[in-house]
């Protein structure tokens, strides 16, 4: 098992990602999703908030319980009245010795996914995530961009050659993007009909996973 663990996240930023983090139990998401392998995924226990808080407690062993293997299969998720669907990796032995990560979290905005890690700042989160934002162009996403990047270009905390450049991702047109900082990370927000779709990966921790979902990515009217 490969243990992911970053240090000094500050609270408010740990807390903001813990929100949304657990927020289907197990049953629910089964319900809604399909396996698209024969493997089945084991009920137990679903991971809730509270599991993600560091125990006061014997807090080596409980970080170092956290399961981070590589995905063994993938879940469909299917949303027509937001205007997309999209391939989740997924391993029924995510989580922790005490309970077990649900395929995904979601709520109204956004959609959680993947294994979840240790921050040794006190808790653990999922990395993973695909936000819903209002509909743009790539021209005006790229535009919004740039303008928020601007005071990192000209602290150099975003060196030249980093700026947003517009892709195309499994047929959809995309605006790919790189923020510094903290913890660097690249996110990607595809062009839809209903919303764009921004997809990034905390730290760029998971972001083989991530790119899984990514390149799943089918936008519907």
């Amino acid at each position: 098992m490969k243990k992911v663990s970053i240090t000094a996240l500050t609270a408010p930023f740990l807390l903001g990602l813990l929100a949304c983090s657990t927020q289907n139990v197990i049953e629910d998401t089964l319900s809604t999703a399909s396996q698209s392998s024969s493997s089945s995924v084991e009920l137990r226990r679903s991971c809730t908030n509270g599991d993600f808080r560091g125990p006061e407690k014997n807090y080596e062993l409980w970080m170092n319980s956290w399961n981070t293997d590589e995905s063994t299969t993938t879940i469909s998720l299917e949303r027509p009245d937001k205007g997309f669907s999209v391939i989740i990796p997924y391993n029924s032995s995510w989580g922790n010795s005490d309970c077990q990560l649900s395929p995904y979290g979601e709520d109204e905005n956004t959609v959680r996914f993947g294994f979840a890690g240790v921050f040794e700042g006190g808790g653990a989160i999922r990395f993973n995530s695909m936000i819903l934002a209002p509909a743009r162009s790539a021209s005006q996403t790229m535009t919004t961009i740039m303008e928020r990047q601007r005071p990192d270009r000209e602290q150099g905390i975003l060196p030249p050659g980093m700026e947003p450049r517009i892709i195309t991702v499994n047929g959809n047109t995309a605006v790919e993007y790189f923020d510094g900082g903290f913890c660097g990370q690249t996110s990607y927000e595809v062009i839809g009909k209903k919303f764009n779709y921004v997809f990034s990966s905390t730290c760029d921790v998971d972001i083989s996973g991530l790119k899984t979902t990514l390149n799943s990515l089918k936008i519907s009217d």
